[in-house]
């Protein structure tokens, strides 16, 4: 083993990125209040202009958690890649997600018809079924009814999941940051090429969601994740202590501008810009947000290593399958029951909702049918596996 790679030891595998958790946390926060306003949320609301903005655009979007999954995996089993068991770790993923998965996705059934949908019918609707409870809504999202839509990215992930074997290995393989760096290169590479393949030969807007959930895709923003975390295996935590705080609170007010003039563009974009601005752009951004969060030096770190932040950040995929429908619902009950027809206009309901589904989030994490088996909670000091 060349001596610039740092060897196995209980060290590496304990490597805990407090700051990720609150990134995690920032941007689940960003998709439920963006799919929130999408669905007419806040409608009329007298929002300051900016704050307005920043909830209309997908600034941070799953994107970030597919970076993040592939970092925090990579840190934990990419030290010794033949010491991991892909069944194993499968039916743990399985056993965490899927039966919240099919709650939430079966919740959305009856939706479909309580609102009298155009083109609701038992055919399309068990059509629309058999694609989300199969998880392969990323590969063949052209059903009638998308559900619970956020569930596509559950389906790009477990392809993710099947891949991470043969992807730790390949990881292990780059010996250096330049390696590092040329298979991220090819990732974006490869990306790009994606993007061209819809916006030169297909360009048709209803062949978008395809091309932006599309699992595949997905996998090159997942292993981007995992190169991140191989890049920190040359930065070890102790030499960290020598980055100067300040800088790396420059640079990350700076990505976090670069995030927001992003958004901006994507707001104003063509479809082909939106999908570059979404996947490339947006991308290269959080690469460098990821890695300088992972140092945990200075202020900003801080500010996302708080403890109720972590927390929260730690189940952020919870709130993110359990947002469609639960505001659904709740704006069933009030409009069906109570009359009220404005009922996720105003913005101290949402704040109210928002807290409750993050409440309800905690509670389901806690005792999800993987603890239920088990009995046990998720180490202290180590990212909770999550997608």
């Amino acid at each position: 083993m060349p001596a610039s790679i740092p060897k196995p030891s209980a060290q590496n595998e304990r490597r805990y990125f407090a700051a990720l958790d609150g990134l995690r946390l920032l941007a689940s926060l960003n998709v439920v209040l963006f799919h929130l306003r999408s669905v007419g949320g806040l409608y009329g609301a007298n929002l300051p202009s900016r704050l307005a903005f920043l909830l209309d655009q997908p600034a941070f979007h799953a994107s970030l958690f597919f970076m993040l999954a592939g970092l925090i995996y990579q840190t934990k089993y990419g030290v010794v890649p033949s010491a991991f068991r892909p069944g194993a770790f499968l039916r743990r993923r399985f056993m965490a997600l899927y039966p919240l998965h099919a709650l939430t996705t079966l919740a959305m059934v009856p939706l479909i018809f309580f609102y009298t949908t155009p083109g609701a019918g038992v055919p399309p609707v068990l059509l629309s079924l058999l694609v989300h409870l199969s998880l392969v809504y990323s590969l063949v999202p052209f059903v009638p009814f998308g559900l619970n839509t956020p569930s596509w990215a559950l389906s790009a992930f477990f392809l993710c999941y099947l891949l991470l074997k043969p992807a730790l290995f390949a990881v292990r393989r780059l010996t250096s940051c330049k390696a590092v760096a040329g298979a991220a290169a090819a990732c974006f590479a490869l990306i790009c090429l994606w993007g061209m393949i819809y916006t030169r030969w297909v360009g048709d807007w209803s062949w978008y969601l395809f091309f932006h959930i599309f699992a595949p895709i997905r996998f090159f923003e997942f292993f981007l994740g995992m190169l991140l975390g191989r890049l920190l295996d040359f930065f070890p935590a102790a030499g960290w202590k020598r980055a100067h705080a300040l800088l790396v609170d420059i640079c990350l007010v700076v990505l976090f501008a670069a995030v927001y003039v992003n958004a901006r563009w994507y707001g104003q974009a063509s479809s082909a810009e939106r999908w570059f601005s979404y996947h490339v752009v947006a991308v290269f951004i959080f690469c460098g947000i990821t890695f300088l969060l992972a140092c945990n030096r200075g202020i900003v770190c801080a500010l996302f290593s708080l403890s109720p932040v972590r927390k929260l950040g730690a189940i952020s995929f919870y709130p993110y399958l359990l947002h469609i429908p639960f505001f659904g619902w709740a704006a069933f009950i009030a409009e069906r029951f109570f009359g009220c027809r404005a009922f996720l206009h105003d913005p101290m309901v949402i704040v109210v909702l928002v807290a409750a589904l993050y409440g309800l989030s905690l509670v389901f994490a806690r005792h999800d049918v993987r603890y239920m088996f088990t009995r046990r909670t998720a180490a202290p000091g180590k990212n909770r596996e999550t997608s």
